[in-house]
């Protein structure tokens, strides 16, 4: 199963939260609902698990690897080494303050988290989650005209296709 979230201007708060359990966002909460459904079925001896993690970022029309662990191939064991980098991924994201938001990202934000899963058998079954966090564009947009918007929108795409692609090349 591959399920793709995406998220437009002034989502990043959803998709990745605030520290504290109650203002989690979409990312940390499905890292941890995933890694306790893993924790559940290797305990019951139903599957062997690995899961590997990518975060990129394209910033000004350049994609950039966020992911800090390409000595392990970028795989994660538990949800607190998930989350811890998904956190230093984070600290190297382009931000900037503008009139409507204090921290508002410069760049998208790509996570994609694969799971690969092992039966009995060793049968692989292999699932993703891609979640893409679109720049803030309060700024770009303020007087721009419906054109314009529609060619940043088109540009958008593109960025995000290319980034996909890369980060599947790269696996």
């Amino acid at each position: 199963m591959h399920i793709c979230l995406w998220a437009d201007t002034g989502k990043t708060f959803t998709m990745l939260g605030d520290d504290g359990d109650d203002a989690k966002g979409v990312i940390p909460r499905a890292v941890e609902e995933i890694f306790e459904t893993i924790h559940i079925r290797e305990s019951l001896g139903l599957a062997h698990h690995t899961v590997k993690i990518d975060m990129s970022e394209i910033y000004n029309e350049e994609v950039r690897n966020l992911s800090s662990m390409a000595s392990n191939d970028n795989v994660v064991k538990t949800k607190t080494q998930a989350l811890g980098a998904l956190k230093e991924a984070l600290s190297k994201r382009a931000v900037a303050k503008t009139s409507r938001n204090e921290r508002s990202s410069r760049s998208h934000f790509i996570f994609r988290l694969s799971i690969y899963s092992y039966n009995e058998k060793m049968e692989m079954c292999e699932g993703a989650l891609n979640i893409i966090d679109l720049a803030g564009s309060e700024a770009a947009y303020s007087d721009a005209t419906k054109e314009v918007q529609a060619e940043a929108k088109v540009s958008v795409s593109v960025q995000v296709f290319i980034a996909l692609r890369s980060m599947f090349l790269r696996r």
